[in-house]
């Protein structure tokens, strides 16, 4: 197993670490994942994983080569409700069945989302598998989990009330729209228009 505080980017043939059941792992900047990167608001930080291989066997008498992929990272997203850094925690557990090429990988639809299927190359760059992975660990829509829009009272996350935050007395009460509606409906003085 390499140091996982290596900063080396190993490539690995993935039929070999499989069917050996060996396993590599590291801890990488943020900063090296540039792809990743581009979805923060800074590059902060570290994410630690792990790649594992195992052979598995079938009922048939054949074995199944797997990969499994453990990452954990904190990071900070834009919120889309105020703007405001959020952080996001990854902690993903992903496990491959390797099949033999694209097109395999393509044309089968596992009959369970227990694996997903990985074609065999040569060479497999573990950070480019890293990064994939973590990007689609995002969520779409970061947002706190309470926090109020600009212009409506302040920005970023909104204070705990208990502690004098959230809305203020000072600001207006907005009037309920479906009120304004009602108002407008209602027949004015000396209409011929029938109450409802």
């Amino acid at each position: 197993m390499s140091d996982p505080a290596s900063p080396a980017a190993p490539v690995i043939d993935p039929r070999e670490l499989a069917r050996s059941g060996g396993s590599v792992a590291g801890r990488w900047p943020l900063a090296r994942l540039t792809r990743l990167a581009d979805t923060l608001t800074d590059t902060d930080g570290e994410v630690d994983w792990s790649l594992s291989g195992q052979s598995l066997r079938r009922a048939d008498g054949g074995a199944d080569l797997h990969l499994a992929l453990s990452l954990r990272a904190q990071v900070r997203m834009r919120c889309v409700r105020c703007l405001e850094p959020v952080p996001v925690s990854l902690d993903e557990e992903r496990r491959y069945r390797l099949v033999a090429s694209e097109q395999q990988a393509l044309a089968q639809d596992p009959d369970d989302d227990e694996f997903d299927l990985l074609a065999i190359t040569p060479r497999l760059a573990a950070i480019e598998l890293l990064e994939d992975e973590c990007i689609m660990a995002l969520p779409l829509a970061p947002r706190h989990a309470d926090c109020r829009a600009p212009g409506a009272g302040g920005k970023g996350p909104a204070a705990d009330p208990a502690a004098g935050g959230g809305a203020t007395r000072d600001e207006p009460e907005r009037p309920n729209p479906f009120a304004v509606l009602a108002r407008l409906r209602r027949p004015g003085p000396g209409s011929d228009e029938n109450p409802a």
